[in-house]
């Protein structure tokens, strides 16, 4: 399985073209979805995000506190398993 990221969601690309990332493996997951967090428009995280892998990987998501924050009073379920 693969996603498709924006130039827009992924700004440490420094490229101006979409690339796809392999979801097979945890570590590609986990980048893509800090990057998709930490940097894009709310409105790219709906099509980027899939919930299961989100609450799977959450707590190894590297984010700044006020993002994770901000996340975990959104959707208190990333937590709820901790």
């Amino acid at each position: 399985m693969a996603v498709v990221l924006e130039p827009t969601i992924d700004v440490s690309a420094n490229i101006m073209k979409e690339f796809a990332v392999d979801l097979t493996f945890d570590v590609n997951v986990v980048a893509a979805y800090q990057e998709v967090i930490s940097h894009s428009a709310a409105a790219a995280h709906i099509e980027a995000l899939n919930r299961d892998l989100l609450i799977r990987i959450w707590p190894r998501l590297t984010l700044p506190d006020p993002v994770r924050e901000v996340w975990e009073m959104s959707f208190p379920e990333l937590t709820a398993g901790l």
